[in-house]
């Protein structure tokens, strides 16, 4: 906190302004992170029945990867900033460029161990990660979600983890399932989105509308989170490996085969997925936040 006071000059010449009272503030490192969403995204939802409730899934997107880093200097946001400098960006596609049917993936070069990029780019193609032979595009792929399903659309194959509870949720607006798509017309009144995902699945239309906004923006939202979490340094902090070993109850940074849908998904008890105790005390190192530690309950790292 201080005084300020313009002075211009020009050769012999000398102006003095009025003195103003300034305050300057030098903040904790912030992570700003961009959600971009591609027109391949919105494409996605189609296969569903849910392009009419982009807005809704995007909110609910947000809200579950806010959730996860709670009492954490971290923002998502879905315009690109431009107040700050430095920020990630991750990319919402539909179909994964790999080819390998992956849900997200972080294409960031090598482990950034403490964060010392505030810039990593989820999307795209990296050639370097291409070179140490690892998939080369990042980000986020929707339509792979589809092998949550029991019966898949098109050239998506069911995964281990299909879950009849997926279907149960999805189907009533797939079209190739004898589904009616969402549409404009169901949206009249207003969507009311669970809270917790209680009541889900539903019985009444209007139910299943919420509980499929709940359920998809769970899974985009986990994914997001998990993956943003790679570019921060995680899993095993300043240690080897990208993800916990072994395999415990919602737990963030479990492999991808150790996370179930119900799990993703929120639903019937289970999840969120969650950051472990170590990886969170490492965020809150990375990123102070003047807030309190989060008093939730988390598991083990090991």
């Amino acid at each position: 906190v201080g005084t300020a006071t313009p002075v211009v000059s020009y050769q012999s010449d000398e102006v003095t302004g009025d003195p103003r009272a300034v305050t300057l503030g030098i903040a904790p490192v912030k992570q700003v992170v961009f959600l971009q969403f591609a027109t391949s995204y919105v494409e996605a939802l189609r296969l569903f029945g849910l392009r009419a409730v982009d807005a809704l899934i995007r909110q609910r997107i947000v809200d579950v990867v806010t959730a996860a880093y709670p009492a954490i200097n971290f923002e998502v946001r879905t315009e690109e900033p431009t107040d700050f400098a430095l920020f990630s960006r991750v990319e919402l596609l539909g179909k994964d460029p790999n080819g390998m049917g992956l849900f997200g993936y972080d294409n960031s070069p090598g482990k950034d161990n403490n964060n010392e990029r505030l810039y990593d780019s989820l999307g795209g193609v990296n050639a370097q990660t291409q070179q140490d032979n690892y998939p080369g595009y990042g980000g986020v792929f929707v339509e792979s979600l589809m092998g949550f399903s029991l019966h898949p659309l098109g050239d998506i194959d069911s995964i281990p983890g299909a879950d009849p509870t997926f279907d149960e949720v999805m189907d009533p607006f797939r079209v190739d399932r004898g589904g009616v798509a969402i549409s404009g017309a169901d949206l009249s009144g207003g969507v009311a989105v669970p809270a917790d995902g209680g009541g889900c699945p539903a019985a009444d239309r209007g139910g299943r509308i919420g509980c499929a906004v709940f359920v998809m923006g769970s899974l985009i939202g986990g994914t997001l989170a998990h993956e943003i979490g790679h570019s921060l340094g995680l899993a095993n902090p300043n240690a080897d490996g990208f993800h916990n070993g072994g395999d415990k109850p919602n737990r963030l940074m479990d492999a991808g085969g150790d996370r179930p849908f119900l799990e993703r998904a929120q639903l019937l008890g289970f999840g969120p997925g969650v950051f472990c105790d170590e990886e969170y005390a490492y965020l809150r190192s990375i990123l102070p936040s003047p807030l309190p530690p989060d008093p939730s309950p988390r598991p083990d790292c090991f």
